[in-house]
């Protein structure tokens, strides 16, 4: 197994999937990049890597089967997993009120970048 790190996305929308592989490359980040269809496969996926191994997780906030939110509360629920930093994107973001417990910690929600190079400088800071 690779010493590199992870990056994980779990993203519904194939074209926003391909958007961000080819932001992240252009990057040359020295992470392994992992991407999952819905947030059941990211909770399945996340759980067969150590903590430790894991530098960022990325979130759609609306996708089948388990939201982004949804996703973060899972997490949130594992000892070793809670202090993960997980970005939860979305084209509109829903009122406070709706994001669940996890709106008041330190992981992010935020708006899709609407142009490429917002989203290369999104990833780069948040594997700062």
């Amino acid at each position: 197994m690779e010493d590199r790190k992870v990056v994980f996305l779990a993203e519904d929308d194939e074209d926003d999937q391909l958007l961000f592989k080819e932001a992240f490359e252009e990057l040359r980040l020295p992470h392994e990049l992992v991407i999952c269809p819905d947030g059941v496969a990211l909770v399945d996926s996340v759980l067969k890597r150590r903590p430790e191994r894991i530098a960022t997780i990325f979130l759609d906030l609306n996708m089948p089967r388990m939201n982004g939110v949804q996703c973060m509360e899972e997490l949130s629920g594992m000892a070793g997993y809670r202090a993960i930093k997980r970005i939860v994107m979305s084209t509109s973001l829903p009122p406070s009120g709706e994001l669940g417990s996890e709106a008041n910690s330190d992981h992010l929600f935020v708006l899709k970048p609407a142009h490429f190079g917002e989203l290369k400088s999104l990833i780069a800071r948040a594997l700062q």
